[in-house]
């Protein structure tokens, strides 16, 4: 993709355009997004045995927070996950974007998103609304059979691994996500198409292009 004119000179559709893109190149620069450069290691690293354990859903939280930052659906109400979990970015593009509206899923996937974030643990502690500790034990799969991104688990783990058992796993469908991740950058590409993405930073395209493009300057 090339725009036969400056950087300073694309529109805010133009640089959606790009961020949404693999590559673009100006008059002055050659682009790369991080956005679709993570969305293409995700999707790669989730076909290989060595690394699609943990690397995918690394790459789709990575994008879906940056989703979530960079953009808002102005034709869709404050969401659940903006007024419940304090602005989380990830949760701002499932719901704006993604369709998914449970609290429940929204919920487990911020516990299992932090978990395996910060130390590659698939057992959580969370503290909920009345300061009650609830405990998860994770597993993933990459199930075609089900349609959801979670199954919750049957029974509530104590938190005692002496006691636990299969009905206290919580299930996260791995290829779901990944799914999901690759169609709402497609979403977003399409709402673009009209003109009707709204760019969320507080800075607008300039924060969007300063924070998430590579600029390679042309001599």
């Amino acid at each position: 993709m090339h725009f036969d004119k400056k950087l300073s000179e694309l529109t805010n559709s133009e640089i959606i355009n790009i961020h949404l893109s693999r590559n673009a190149s100006t008059k002055d620069f050659k682009l790369i997004s991080t956005l679709k450069t993570l969305e293409e290691e995700m999707r790669q690293s989730s076909g290989l045995d060595k690394f699609k354990s943990f690397l995918p859903f690394m790459a789709a939280f990575a994008i879906l927070d940056q989703i979530g930052k960079c953009y808002e659906n102005t034709e869709k109400k404050a969401s659940m996950a903006k007024i419940k979990n304090g602005g989380n970015s990830i949760l701002k593009a499932l719901y704006y974007f993604g369709d998914i509206e449970d609290e429940q899923t929204l919920n487990e996937i911020r516990v299992f998103r932090n978990s395996i974030v910060h130390d590659a643990s698939l057992f959580a502690v969370d503290v909920d609304k009345n300061q009650i500790e609830e405990y998860y034990y994770f597993r993933y799969s990459d199930n075609n059979e089900t349609s959801n991104l979670i199954n919750s688990a049957e029974e509530k783990w104590d938190g005692k691994f002496d006691s636990i058992s299969p009905k206290n796993m919580t299930i996260v469908n791995r290829k779901f996500l990944i799914n999901k991740t690759s169609d709402i950058i497609r979403k977003l590409s399409k709402i673009n198409e009209s003109n009707e993405l709204k760019i969320s930073l507080p800075e607008k395209e300039k924060e969007l292009i300063k924070r998430y493009f590579l600029m390679i300057p042309i001599n």
